[in-house]
């Protein structure tokens, strides 16, 4: 597996309780990164990632990205959170 550095870095990951996003969330946290951890409706399965994590201090991040409110409280949350986001991955 490539290494790449990425504590201290904060990154905001859509789409991460799944799929390509789960598993791209899991080698960014494997990495050092702490993720924003965002998911709609798999709550259960952001929560087990996020868990087995735990040194990253990773966060959850519920957000509908078809509502715009939802997706502008996305971005407030985790920027009240983290202070400030070094990586956007849509």
């Amino acid at each position: 597996m490539t290494h790449i550095d990425l504590n201290n870095k904060r990154i905001l990951l859509t789409g991460a309780s799944k799929g390509i996003g789960k598993e791209v969330a899991g080698y960014l946290m494997k990495m050092g990164a702490r993720v924003a951890v965002h998911y709609n409706t798999s709550k259960d399965s952001a929560e087990t990632l996020v868990a087995n994590y735990k040194e990253t201090n990773s966060k959850l991040f519920k957000a509908d990205l078809n509502v715009e409110s939802e997706v502008l409280g996305l971005f407030k949350s985790v920027e009240e959170e983290f202070k400030t986001i070094d990586v956007i991955i849509l």
